[in-house]
């Protein structure tokens, strides 16, 4: 009710279409099966093994879901309202992104880097400090490591996860997604951290 409250103007509205509700919801039903038939996500069998459910703190807590974009952990809690939900509505990302496909491999999701889900020992980690991390939010280059700990290594600052880097020798590539990164070339000189 933007004329009751102050505010900047938001506001939400539920509208109704006019007939029978009866067959609105069949058709709109409709429209939805036909969209989900096309998403090629199962759950994930017992028979295949994944690394992902090692990634996890408490992976019993979770039901994984394997698709063409991914594999998903969907808390057990929730699994069946979350599936039900998906029949009727188009979910655009449901329960925790964890895994992605790179050619045979599984690829940790950016999104697992900063839950809480995450197990903190099950990735070698890449400690950087202050302006290391900055550029490493930028999707700058990182510098290379002394150590010899190869592969996807999980980057941090002060035990903070930032995201993943892959580390393969003689560089590091920075895996911090193109469109999360710092575009501003500011930097405060000095930080106002909350105690």
């Amino acid at each position: 009710f933007p004329h009751r409250t102050r505010g900047e103007g938001l506001f939400m509205m539920a509208l109704r279409k006019p007939g029978n509700p009866e067959e609105r919801e069949i058709g709109w039903l409709g429209r939805n099966a036909a969209r989900s038939k096309g998403k090629k996500e199962r759950k994930a069998s017992s028979k295949e093994t994944f690394p992902f459910p090692t990634w996890l703190t408490a992976p019993d807590c979770y039901t994984f879901t394997v698709g063409e974009n991914g594999a998903t952990a969907l808390p057990v809690a929730w699994a069946g309202e979350m599936t039900r939900l998906a029949d009727r509505l188009n979910v655009v990302c449901q329960g925790l992104p964890i895994a992605f496909r790179k050619g045979a491999d599984w690829q940790p999701h950016p999104a697992l880097a900063l839950s809480t889900a995450l197990r903190s020992d099950a990735f070698e980690t890449l400690p950087l400090n202050l302006d290391e991390a900055i550029a490493y939010l930028r999707r700058e280059t990182l510098p290379v490591p002394p150590d010899n700990h190869r592969g996807i290594r999980l980057v941090t600052y002060e035990g903070h996860p930032l995201g993943w880097c892959n580390h393969v020798g003689n560089r590091i590539n920075n895996l911090y997604p193109s469109e999360w990164r710092i575009r501003s070339g500011y930097r405060p000189e000095t930080l106002n951290l909350p105690l």
